[in-house]
């Protein structure tokens, strides 16, 4: 009973541990669109004033 005890928490610290997203493009998407276009947008960023016209970037 033990060893079934420990092992379902190392198979839940495993699992847990995991983090691989899987990208899919829509295939709608334009034809000049890679998978790896997403690597280097950040969600963290914000949107911020860009000179005096108040264009965000």
């Amino acid at each position: 009973m033990k060893r079934f005890v420990l092992l379902c928490a190392m198979l839940l610290v495993v699992v847990g541990c995991t983090n691989e997203e899987k990208i899919t493009i829509p295939e709608n998407a334009p034809d000049f669109l890679q998978e790896n276009d997403f690597a280097s947008i950040n969600g963290n960023d914000k949107a911020v004033e860009f000179g005096d016209r108040a264009i965000c970037s």
